[in-house]
This record gives C-alpha cells, structure tokens and sequence, in this order.
C-alpha cells in the first residue's frame, strides 16, 4: 500500500466524520420540531373546528 494513499482516505474518513456529526448534532432539533408540530395540531384543530363553526352558524 501507498502511504499517500492512506493518507488521502484518512482525510476523506475526517471529512466524513465531520459531516455525519453535524447531521448527528441535529437530530434532536428536528425531533423536537416534530414533537412541537404534533403538540400544537391538537391547538390548532380545535381553533379551525371554532372559527369554521362560528363563521357557519354566527354563534361562538
């Protein structure tokens, strides 16, 4: 084996690692984007269900 060429696919390895701990690093922030989306449809689904039912009858 060639000693450049370890040397290049260490580096790339490097690159790699970088890049996948990034992703790795916002893994929680997207979960956390998920969990709020589904804890505010709740919220939401009853403000439309409100706002379509008054707009229907002229009754809150």
């Amino acid at each position: 084996m060639d000693l450049d060429f370890i040397q290049e696919n260490l580096g790339n390895f490097a690159t790699f690692g970088k890049n996948v701990g990034k992703a790795f690093q916002e893994i929680p922030l997207l979960l956390k984007g998920f969990v709020d989306f589904f804890d505010n449809f709740g919220n939401l689904s009853s403000n439309a269900e409100f706002t379509s039912s008054k707009e229907f009858t002229g009754k809150e």
